[in-house]
């Protein structure tokens, strides 16, 4: 079974999780590291660093503005902080249909909304490899195009473009490390993906 973090559950329980935690151990799990002046953790998620503030129960963005993630984001850097798991990457790389039940759960409404990116992009390499950029993404080499960014330290994300052609039309995947099903569920993964398109969307 699958254990699911729906969004209408980001509330003080989140929170008051993270709170518990040894602010060391969640150090070492997560590669976040700690502010100096504040009891902030910092992380980088897609490309922007994020302090996440226990205490006072909030995001602030440097250099010290209170800052309202999307839902979605908001949700992925709390969970990945509790969850996180001190283990290396195995340099394997799966879609989402490799990871345990994955293959059922990124159906129908969890199919990653990729749909826009693909019709923005779809014969479009150079524009794909600009909006991954400004995501803190950098060059791969699969498909047609692609660009590897860190969405957490322990998270990378592969990003793939197939242009269209008379045979098929344009496609849009993601590939993951193995390890990511360690420190987030499915339902996260699928939060931190869409997020991911929204900002590839933005101009």
């Amino acid at each position: 079974m699958v254990e699911e973090y729906p969004i209408h559950r980001l509330n003080a329980l989140h929170w008051d999780r993270l709170r518990s935690l040894k602010p060391e151990d969640v150090v070492v799990r997560s590669q976040c590291s700690l502010h100096d002046t504040y009891a902030y953790y910092e992380i980088e998620c897609l490309g922007d660093i994020v302090w996440v503030d226990p205490l006072g129960k909030r995001f602030v963005s440097p250099p010290g503005e209170v800052c309202e993630p999307r839902m979605e984001c908001a949700l992925a850097i709390l969970v990945y902080l509790i969850e996180a798991k001190n283990i290396p990457l195995s340099d394997c790389l799966v879609s989402v249909k490799d990871l345990k039940g994955g293959e059922i759960f990124f159906r129908g409404p969890h199919s990653f909304p990729v749909a826009p990116l693909e019709e923005k992009f779809g014969n479009d390499v150079k524009g794909f490899l600009a909006a991954g950029e400004k995501c803190g993404g950098s060059k791969g080499t699969y498909g047609d195009a692609s660009f590897q960014l860190v969405a957490f330290p322990r998270v990378p994300i592969q990003s793939v473009l197939w242009r269209a052609d008379e045979d098929f039309p344009a496609r849009i995947n993601f590939l993951f490390d193995s390890t990511i099903e360690q420190h987030i569920p499915l339902d996260v993964i699928y939060g931190l993906v869409s997020e991911l398109c929204f900002r590839l969307m933005e101009d």
